[in-house]
């Protein structure tokens, strides 16, 4: 824990003004590190900090030197720290000083007052948010919107007029499908959405159209990439607001896209199809079930609509998805973005193994091998799950590769490596957990370093080097290597009974049988035991919350008392 007074605080506070730029960014990297490894506790520090904090709200309304670079934010980072914390205390301050914030302060408060759920404050936001939508600069938290309905609904209704504006109308449309979905605005405003979102659905389709007799996954990935990426996006987002807005019209351009050949586009038409209960052949389900880059999204349309009996009984349901899995897990090994250069074909099933898990569940993966770039490699796809003897799909995607060639060994000892990796990794589904997941080096230290390889050119050209980067590398090496090792021991475990915390060596943990709540703010997510009482603060930075969150229901979903998860 790092305990810091309110002389240091203060400190801060004065340096982050400073007409030095040095002087600014090392400040804003210092809270950038509070907040990494701050364990903040509900104690009698409140009070300590809370004045200051209100200090930190009055100066990050106030004018800055002018920046030097994109890190040089200071009323950002000065609202990001308090944001840190969900103090009621605070709400009243951010609102009266919310217009004097830089935009992307004024972001970062948009979405905390939303996270902490104040209804009274809601119609504030709602104005400012209608206000910075005529700052073309201005990225609408969509997501973090969404969660409360009602606002997106108003505010659909009162932007709606101004839909014709380009910067903000595609994050627009995002908001209409989140309103939509939640069930609380179907064709909301149709007379002013349905006649935009035509002129830009026709727009992509044609930019479309030039790519569609020529369509392979293959073209896709290794030849229009992040071009044709971009209109597949705007054809699916399109596409999924026709749903809301059905007309003859729309009717017929759904019934077009049936016959494209993006196997992607052709399933989000497919799924308003069923929805609208619109004409669609057999062929089309099948064509969608049998391609690689589709045949999982169907599946979760389909049973997302109750409607899984239509999946084709022709195909062998688990070693398809295998198959699709494995793609996109050679595809986003490094990053979990897609590489293109990863690319591969001839995915083949070769043979399935089965796992155990600490509450009896069984489950297996499958052996898969593929071809990338005249190489033969194998991967692990999986995985799925067995109950009372029926298999069942997981959207649980714990699918990898580490590029070992197949013929490298026999199929037995591809077997043996696999039990060590779910040894080693403990990502498996067996005793061993489920999840293994830990804070990553900041990216403010990175930013460090990309400063000093520029600075170090600089001086280099004047015959400096010697008087100046060589210290300087000597502290950003220490803060980097300092950096590395702290994250390393910090990290959240989930097993199949026990949901685990290590945080400098020390080690926290708590039966998922005990759990009877779970709740989420902007920085942790919040575990309470039997008693009510909080057991377990576990930063949102280590772990993402929608895998926390499912992983969790599955495997409390056998409990006679389930515990209350907050989605």
């Amino acid at each position: 824990m790092i305990d810091l007074s309110k002389k240091e605080l203060r400190e801060i506070l004065k340096d982050v003004q400073s007409e030095k730029a040095e002087v600014r960014f090392f400040s804003l990297q210092r809270l950038y590190n509070i907040q990494e490894d701050y364990d903040y506790q509900e104690t009698e520090e409140i009070d300590v900090h809370l004045d200051v904090m209100k200090d930190f709200i009055k100066v990050a309304a106030s004018q800055f030197p002018t920046p030097v670079d994109v890190w040089d934010n200071p009323s950002y980072g000065l609202i990001d720290y308090v944001c840190y914390f969900d103090l009621k205390e605070l709400v009243e301050p951010l609102i009266i000083h919310f217009d004097a914030f830089s935009l992307k302060a004024k972001e970062r408060v948009i979405v905390h007052l939303l996270s902490l759920g104040d209804a009274s404050v809601f119609s504030v936001l709602e104005e400012k948010i209608l206000a910075l939508m005529n700052d073309k600069d201005f990225e609408i938290p969509a997501n973090h919107i969404s969660e409360f309905p009602e606002i997106t609904r108003r505010i659909i209704s009162r932007a709606a007029p101004q839909l014709h504006i380009d910067h903000f109308r595609y994050s627009f449309y995002n908001l209409v499908v989140a309103c939509n979905r939640s069930g609380h605005g179907e064709g909301l405003e149709k007379d002013l959405i349905l006649p935009i979102l035509m002129r830009d659905y026709e727009t992509e389709k044609q930019a479309y159209l030039a790519y569609d007799a020529n369509y392979s996954t293959k073209l896709v990935y290794t030849e229009w990439q992040e071009k044709y990426m971009r209109i597949r996006r705007q054809l699916l987002l399109f596409i999924s607001l026709m749903e809301f807005y059905c007309t003859p019209e729309i009717e017929r351009e759904v019934t077009e896209a049936l016959d494209f050949n993006d196997p992607l586009v052709k399933t989000e038409a497919l799924s308003v199809s069923i929805s609208r209960k619109l004409p669609y052949e057999k062929r089309d389900i099948l064509e969608c079930a049998k391609h690689i880059e589709s045949a999982e999204v169907l599946y979760w349309k389909l049973q997302s609509k109750n409607a899984l009996h239509l999946y084709p009984k022709t195909i062998d349901l688990e070693p398809q998805l295998g198959k699709t899995r494995m793609f996109y897990a050679v595809l986003k090994h490094v990053t979990g973005e897609v590489d293109y250069t990863a690319f591969h074909e001839n995915i083949e099933v070769i043979q399935e193994i089965s796992v155990l898990n600490a509450i009896e569940q069984e489950g297996f993966y499958y052996l898969c091998k593929f071809d990338n770039h005249g190489e033969t490699y194998v991967g692990w796809s999986g995985v799925f799950e067995r109950t009372d003897g029926k298999e069942i799909v997981a959207d649980i995607d714990f699918s990898f590769t580490e590029f070992i060639h197949y013929d490298s060994m026999t199929i037995e000892e591809h077997e043996e490596c696999f039990g060590d990796h779910l040894y080693d990794r403990q990502d498996d589904f067996t005793e061993l957990p489920f999840v293994s997941s830990a804070p990553k080096v900041g990216a403010f230290y990175w930013v460090i370093l990309f400063i000093g390889m520029a600075l170090s050119v600089k001086y280099l050209e004047e015959s400096l080097f010697d008087l100046f980067m060589i210290p300087f590398y000597i502290i950003i090496g220490s803060l980097l290597v300092h950096e590395y090792i702290n994250t390393k021991k910090d990290s959240v475990l989930i097993t199949g009974t026990r949901v685990i915390k290590r945080k400098n060596r020390l080690e926290t943990s708590i039966s998922i049988a005990d759990i009877t709540k779970v709740r989420r703010n902007w920085n942790y997510i919040l575990i309470y035991d039997k008693q009510n009482q909080l057991a377990m603060k576990i930063p949102k930075s280590w772990i993402e919350y929608n895998r926390f969150d499912y992983l969790l229901r599955r495997l409390t979903a056998h409990l006679k008392h389930r515990p209350s998860i907050q989605s």
